[in-house]
Parts: structure tokens; C-alpha cells; sequence
């Protein structure tokens, strides 16, 4: 049963005008040839001959022809651009005074590589060696000998036809194709065990069946899909050879196995649910997982999905593609745009510090000016107290002398003054260095490199290091106020990935403030909150703007790859596509945004305490 509607076009390539004559009558509507097909029918099943107008499945073909290789070669690529492709091309050899066949193949591949090719010949042109060392080995061209029979070329035009119709047919239809055939072949091979007496006649249509089901398997061995079959008892009834290397694991070791009982190290239980769900609903969503490679082999991420197959089939066939070089990409990425940020927040950072620090070095200057009339002050006052232990003689006129010094000093270093700013000085220096403490500590922890391993985070204290790192770029334009839950639970994250979520949001709303020409100060709120009791039901971050909101005409942008509103050189686009992908897929939240146009902005991040561990991800303690 085919898994999509066929492509019945098939184009006639040959010199000689008789050959295309002859199609016609086979592929085309012809009472002779349904004749001969009713007559086989009879004589491989032993019933009467069915009518001609009954024939059930037989096909009349689209056809076209072209006389010389060049008229042949620009058909297929004019039908190429008319949106309607030729599915099959029956090609002659020797075609004087223009191309050969060979020539014409090549060049037809060169315009539309999936065209599947019967070439026609009566002569030993070339050997197979010659045509693959021409055409290169492909499967998609056959060799039909002259003179041929209407089996012979009805067969090819179906089962190419089909081909070319699977190869453009979703992964998962392919796949079903294969399973169906499976299960036909087993009905065949009872019905032949009870009709002994007529084996032998049968033969012919069993060798047939196998052909079929041996390209439907050369198909599904060709889709870059890892397909799994499962039947309603568990038992794996398909592992193709993706599978195979994939999973480092033989087909003949796979088959007939339990699927929980497989060698594999992955989440077992993800996958387990994702057949369940396709089993009860007819589909699963997709979910990433992560197989560990194990010694010597690097893992892999997959991304995986389940179908069920249509009835009488309770089979569920488990698919996906390997991802692990895009989620290499998105790590990347996600690396690139921390250093961007980091870039771009530099100058600001440094003059976050350069502020405190220059007012520590005022006050450290001013202390040590102050303390060398502090110390000639004591300096003093230790003779004093030396005169005062001295014997009684003299003792009054050197006590005067030294009384009036230590007045003249205690005016000259201004020690009042003094004993009022020095102090001050203290306590400044020490919020200074407390405020480059807060910007140091805040950029260390949004700079931490944790490769994507989860831990238990406190998501406040990462909201607090992302307001004083981001603090240059709102602190002119906007205030921001934390409305934070003190009870908010810790939860399973990355947790450099969820600050650069909180970066890319918060400083947005800052630019956005900036830009919109306001005459007044805007206000960025963020705030948290437990969903369910205890944080249950995960955490929620509110990040809301009073600036212009985002207009509706781009609403439904704002997540696409390398979509900005902002001039040349000042925006990648990639920030709320990447942070989407974190929350969402690196996390099971959901990131999601309200802003009437013309209104506030509040992007609202709900994360789970900890996402099911689909992706094999190891949780660290903190």
C-alpha cells in the first residue's frame, strides 16, 4: 500500500518512434495488455479471468517522449520547473546521431537527481563495471534488456513509480511500508504452507513479493532515520541498520528482544512513554534524548518520536534523527552569545567599578595625608606623656612649651575634622569595595561554564547576579524592581544558561526603553513565584517592561533566528531564539510574552523543578 498518492509521469527516451508506440500500449490504457494481465492472473491463482473493467490496481501512466537525449535531458528539467517531475524515465542506449544513453542519464541526474532510470538496450554496450565507473553505483537505475514482455515493463513502471513515490514520502510512512510488507509476506507464507499443492505455481509470485520487499528494504536502509518497530507486547520487530550503528547494536541481536531489556544506555522510560502515547493517541511529541556512548564512544543525542501504525497493525514504530552536531551548533551559539553579552556589557562593567574604585583611591590618599599630621599629633603627645614622667624641675615651663605645640598641631592637622571624615572615608571605601565585590561575584556567576550539567539553583540569587551585571545598561533609563518569593525553591538547571535568558530579557527591555524616546524613567519589574503547593508545579519568573511594547505586526517573529529591529551592528537576532530553545527544549518550560501594542511588555518563564530526565542529563549538588 503506498504511503503517498503515486507520480504516474514517466518519459520515454529512444530514437525509435515504434519503442514509444509500444510503451503506450503497456503503460498506457490498453485492452490488450489488461487482457494478458487477467489471463496471468488466471493462470497464477487458478479463478476465471477477471473482466477488464474490474482489473483491480492496474495503473494507466502519464506519458511523454523525446527522440534524442538532448530533447530528453531538457523535459525533465522544464518539468522540474513546472512543479510536475517525471517520476521514471526509460532511456534507450544508442540513440545516433545525439547522445547515448549514458550521456542522457548523466546529464538528466545532473537537472533532477531522483529520477529513477530504466535503461533499455539489446547490445553489451558496456559492462556493469563500465556503467558504474560512468554513473557511479546507484539504485536508482536498471538495466532492461530487448526485446522485453508487458510483465516485465509494467513491473518496473510500478514498482519504480512507487520507489520514486516512497523516497519523497515521509519517514514514517516508509517506515510503515516496510512493516506492512513484513506482515503481508507472513500471510503469503501461511497461505502457501496450506496450499502445498500449489507451491510450485506460486513460486513465481513469492520470488516477486521478495524483489519487492528486498528495494523496499534497500529504501529504508538508504532514509537517514533510526526506526525502531515495537509491537503491543513490547518486542522490537524492526531495527534498521541506522539503528544498528547508532546504538552499536546487530540487527539479529535487536529482533524479537524487549525493548526495555535492550543493552542501551539511554532513558529507557522516555522512550517506553513515547510508544505508550502513540499507542493510545495514534502519535508522540518529540523529545530529545542523550545516549551515552559509553568507552571509547562519544554521546549522541537523538530526537525522537513514535507513531502507530494503521490497522490491523498494533505495531508502534519508534523514529529519529541524530542532532547531536545541531545541538553541538546551539551550544556553540549559546557560547558565542555569552561572549557577545560580555562584550557588549564590558564597557559598562568597567565603569561599574571604575566608579568605586575611584572614590576608595580618593579616600585611601586622603587617609594617608591625614594620618602624617595624625601621627605628629601622637608624636607629641608621647612626649608629653614622657615629660610628665620626668622629675619635678622644669617640669612646668617644658609642660607649657609642649601644651602649646600640641595646640598648634591639633589646629594645624585640623584633628576634629578629621576624627568626622575619617570615618566616613572607612565606610565608603568599604561599600565601595563591596559594590566591585557584588559586580565581580554577579559576572563570575553568569560567566560559570557548567556544559550544560544541571544543578540545584536558587533562581533569585541568579536574578540579582543578572540585575548587577546588566545594571550599565539600565541604570541611566529605567529602575528595576525585585518582587522576589523568599520561599522560592531551588530548582534542576543550568543554571548559566537560565542567566543568559534573564540577560538577553532584561536587557532588551532596557534597549527598548532607551530607544522609545521616553521623557521620563521606565521601570523594570521582575518577580517569581511557586506554581502549585511548595513549587510543585515549578517556578514562575515575571520580567515586565513600561516601555512601548512590542508591535503586533512582529509579534510572531520575535523567536525566529537572526530577526532584529535593531540598526546593523547592534543586534544578532539570536537572543530570544536561543533563550526560547533553553527554556523549552534544554528545560520543558515554556517562555511565552504579553504586549498589547503600544503597551507593556511581560515575558513570563515557567520552569519546572526538575525536568524529566529524557535527555540523560546528570544532576550535580551544588
Amino acid at each position: 500500500m503506498p504511503v503517498t498518492s503515486l507520480n504516474q509521469r514517466i518519459l520515454i527516451i529512444d530514437d525509435n518512434r515504434q519503442i514509444h508506440g509500444d510503451f503506450a500500449k503497456i503503460l498506457g490504457a490498453s485492452p490488450a495488455v489488461d487482457d494478458a494481465l487477467a489471463s496471468a492472473e488466471a493462470a497464477l491463482f487458478g479463478t476465471a479471468p477477471t473482466a477488464v473493467d474490474a482489473m483491480p490496481g492496474r495503473l494507466v501512466f502519464t506519458l511523454r517522449s523525446a527522440y534524442q537525449g538532448e530533447d530528453g535531458a531538457r523535459e525533465i528539467e522544464a518539468a522540474l520547473a513546472r512543479g510536475e517531475p517525471y517520476a521514471l524515465a526509460f532511456v534507450d542506449m544508442r540513440m545516433p546521431p545525439g547522445w547515448d544513453g549514458l550521456k542522457t542519464i548523466a546529464k538528466i541526474w545532473e537537472v533532477d537527481p531522483d529520477v529513477q532510470i530504466v535503461l533499455c538496450t539489446a547490445f553489451s554496450d558496456y559492462s556493469w563495471s563500465e556503467l558504474t565507473a560512468k554513473l557511479g553505483y546507484s539504485d536508482r537505475l536498471l538495466i532492461l534488456k530487448k526485446p522485453f514482455d508487458i510483465l516485465e515493463v509494467l513491473q518496473l513502471a510500478h514498482a519504480l513509480t512507487e520507489k520514486w513515490a516512497m523516497a519523497q514520502a515521509l519517514k514514517l510512512h516508509v517506515a510503515g511500508l516496510g512493516i506492512l510488507v513484513e506482515e503481508r509476506t507472513r500471510e503469503l507464507q501461511l497461505a502457501n504452507t496450506s496450499l502445498g499443492h500449489e507451491v510450485a505455481r506460486h513460486q513465481t509470485t513469492i520470488r516477486e513479493l521478495a524483489a519487492v520487499r528486498q528495494r523496499i528494504e534497500e529504501v529504508l536502509r538508504t532514509v537517514p532515520l533510526v526506526l525502531i518497530g515495537v509491537g503491543a507486547d513490547g518486542v522490537i520487530t524492526h531495527w534498521n541498520a541506522i539503528a544498528e550503528s547508532t546504538f552499536a547494536l546487530p540487527r539479529a541481536e535487536a529482533l524479537g528482544r524487549q525493548l526495555s531489556s535492550l543493552p542501551i544506555a539511554w532513558p529507557i522510560a522516555t522512550v517506553l512513554s513515547l510508544a505508550a502515547d502513540a499507542r493510545g493517541t495514534g502519535s508522540a511529541a518529540e523529545c530529545e534524548i542523550r545516549i551515552d556512548g559509553g568507552e571509547g564512544r562519544q554521546h549522541a543525542f537523538l530526537m525522537l518520536s513514535a507513531a502507530a501504525m494503521p490497522a490491523p497493525s498494533a505495531d508502534v514504530l519508534v523514529y529519529g534523527s541524530d542532532v547531536t552536531k545541531r545541538k553541538l551548533i546551539e551550544i556553540h551559539l549559546v557560547n558565542s552569545q555569552k561572549l557577545e553579552a560580555v562584550g557588549q556589557l564590558a564597557a559598562g562593567i568597567a565603569h561599574e567599578i571604575n566608579t568605586p574604585t575611584q572614590y576608595i583611591g580618593d579616600n585611601a590618599r586622603f587617609l594617608q595625608e591625614s594620618f602624617q599630621g595624625i601621627a605628629k599629633l601622637l608624636h607629641a603627645y608621647r612626649e608629653l606623656a614622657a615629660a610628665a614622667a620626668a622629675p619635678a624641675p622644669g617640669k612646668t615651663g617644658e609642660f607649657a612649651a609642649l601644651l602649646e605645640r600640641i595646640d598648634g598641631l591639633v589646629v594645624s592637622t585640623d584633628a576634629e575634622f578629621l576624627a568626622v571624615e575619617i570615618p566616613k572615608a572607612l565606610e565608603q571605601s568599604i561599600e565601595g569595595l563591596d559594590q566591585i565585590s557584588k559586580i565581580v561575584s554577579a559576572m563570575r556567576d553568569f560567566s560559570r561554564q557548567d556544559h550544560g550539567t544541571r544543578m540545584w539553583a536558587d533562581i533569585n540569587a541568579s536574578i540579582q547576579s543578572t540585575v548587577n551585571v546588566a545594571r550599565s545598561e539600565y541604570k541611566y533609563v529605567a529602575d528595576v524592581v525585585l518582587e522576589l518569593d523568599p520561599l522560592l525553591p531551588k530548582i534542576s538547571c543550568c543554571a548559566s544558561e537560565i542567566n543568559q535568558v534573564l540577560l538577553n530579557i532584561v536587557v532588551n527591555a532596557a534597549h527598548a526603553i532607551r530607544d522609545s524616546g521616553m521623557k521620563r524613567r521606565g521601570t523594570i519589574r521582575v518577580s517569581t513565584e511557586s506554581l502549585g503547593s511548595g513549587g510543585k508545579d515549578g517556578i514562575e519568573i515575571r520580567i515586565a517592561d513600561d516601555g512601548p511594547g512590542i508591535p503586533a505586526a512582529i509579534q510572531s517573529r520575535v523567536y525566529e533566528p537572526f530577526f532584529t529591529t535593531k540598526p546593523v551592528g547592534k543586534g544578532t537576532g539570536q537572543g530570544l531564539y536561543l533563550s526560547r530553545n533553553i527554556v523549552v527544549k534544554g528545560h520543558g518550560g515554556s517562555l511565552t510574552f504579553t504586549s498589547p501594542d503600544g503597551g507593556p511588555t511581560t515575558f513570563v518563564i515557567r520552569l519546572p523543578i526538575a525536568k524529566p530526565a529524557a535527555s540523560g542529563d546528570a544532576i550535580a549538588a551544588d
